[in-house]
């Protein structure tokens, strides 16, 4: 699945808003701090490589500014087959 395909899937309108809806909560509409709150958890990650928040988190900002292909790498990553 990539980029286009998620955002092209109809089922996932009710995804997407509801994780805009919680980005717009997070942060308001303030683009700096999503890439403050970035920073963070890519510290967090560096500093224990399978920080399970950090990478949920990641992965759903991720999501939140439509980099589908990395959110997905990311929480792929939270899997049981992946640990």
């Amino acid at each position: 699945m990539t980029n286009d395909d998620i955002s092209k899937t109809p089922n996932n309108n009710i995804l997407m808003l509801k994780y805009q809806e919680k980005a717009h909560f997070i942060i308001g509409e303030n683009e700096r701090q999503i890439f403050f709150l970035m920073g963070e958890y890519n510290k967090a990650l560096d500093a224990l490589t399978n920080n399970i928040n950090a990478l949920r988190y990641r992965g759903e900002i991720y999501f939140i500014i439509k980099k589908y292909d990395e959110s997905i790498y990311e929480l792929k990553k939270l899997l049981p087959s992946n640990k």
